[in-house]
């Protein structure tokens, strides 16, 4: 099996991404029993190909459920698609923040 990239993950519905993630979790399995039978490897950086693509597909779907929450809570608070207009946690707009005051130095003159 190819290789996905992070651009042809996300243009995969959710059926099609998860029969790619049991493929590559079976192929997975096969290089490891291959290894620990003793055969010849035919290419020893698959296995780590494997691990990162199967990380890969895991994290953009913990990304794409995370969104779905923020986007679910969003509408909820305001009527509205996602987060807008600066209403994010904990965070100040710069125009509303104190400005700094210079700090004096400890010792001046001589």
């Amino acid at each position: 099996m190819a290789i996905l990239r992070s651009k042809d993950i996300r243009k995969l519905d959710s059926g099609e991404i998860r029969k790619r993630l049991s493929e590559l979790n079976i192929e997975l399995a096969k290089e490891r029993a291959n290894i620990s039978v003793g055969a010849s490897v035919v290419s020893p950086g698959r296995i780590r190909e494997i691990k990162r693509t199967i990380a890969r597909i895991k994290t953009i779907q913990t990304a794409g459920k995370k969104a779905t929450v923020v986007n679910k809570a969003a509408k909820q608070k305001t009527g509205k698609e996602g987060i807008g207009s600066g209403e994010r946690k904990g965070k100040v707009k710069t125009a509303d923040r104190p400005l700094a005051k210079k700090a004096k130095s400890a010792k001046s003159g001589a």
